[in-house]
């Protein structure tokens, strides 16, 4: 398993109050991962792929099969009150599934389950594929009132 790690910088000193730094932080506080197994979050996401990112990515059932082989996919950031904040997918693929997206002979939309890593032979994966890192249009301030530009 491959694990991400986001910590915040320590608080500024209070003369800091209204900085940017602070709002940041006051952010990070506020959210957190989502859970794996939600569902909802997982068709927002593909929708919001489709529509604004690449209408023949994937659809929603692809990506169900996607995620079945491997949980680790993808991953949300939400806020206190679970809505979708962002959601980030990296794919740890085999070696000709890597090769083939490296030389472009293979398109991500072309992608199947078994060229993706189940979770347990994640931790060995030599090839990552990142291939979402998005912020939700659709929110646009997150709970520590911070804004999001995308």
């Amino acid at each position: 398993m491959i694990a991400l790690t986001w910590t915040a910088a320590p608080a500024p000193e209070k003369d800091s109050a209204g900085s940017l730094v602070l709002a940041i932080i006051e952010a990070l506080d506020s959210v957190r991962e989502g859970s794996i197994d939600d569902e909802s979050h997982a068709l927002v996401a593909n929708k919001i792929v489709r529509r604004r990112l690449d209408k023949r990515a994937i659809t929603y059932q692809e990506y169900k099969a996607w995620r079945k082989r491997n949980p680790l996919v993808f991953t949300t950031i939400v806020s206190s009150t679970n809505d979708l904040i962002g959601f980030f997918d990296i794919f740890p693929l085999n070696a000709s599934a890597a090769e083939g997206l490296l030389s472009g002979t293979l398109a991500e939309r072309a992608l199947k389950a078994d060229q993706i890593l189940c979770s347990t032979e994640s931790r060995h994966a030599i090839h990552l594929h990142i291939a979402t890192i998005l912020v939700n249009p659709n929110q646009r301030y997150n709970s520590g009132g911070l804004l999001l530009e995308y």
